[in-house]
């Protein structure tokens, strides 16, 4: 296990109200990206799939360390589907 934690602060803006699942990003002073939450626990918001413009960046991002295995299993096929590599993932070991 690493002792290192990095950490990176960014902001998100809704450009559209109309498309609240497309935000804005910067995390350089004011150049944005656009993102886009593909998938999303609208139950508890627990996890959610967030990926980029284009099929370069993709997250999987959760309020736990873990997710169980049936929703990582989902949201893999879900952004497989979008076209996404999804073997470039990185699974990180989280405390």
């Amino acid at each position: 296990p690493y002792d290192i934690c990095k950490t990176a602060t960014g902001h998100a803006k809704i450009p559209d109200p109309t498309q609240p699942g497309k935000l804005k990003v910067s995390f350089f002073l004011n150049f944005y990206s656009d993102y886009y939450i593909l998938e999303l626990d609208e139950e508890s918001y627990n996890y959610a799939l967030v990926g980029s413009s284009t099929d370069k960046y993709l997250w999987i991002l959760s309020r736990t360390p873990q997710l169980p295995d049936e929703i990582k299993k989902k949201l893999v096929n879900a952004a497989e589907r979008r076209g996404y590599d999804t073997n470039r993932l990185q699974w990180i070991e989280q405390f």
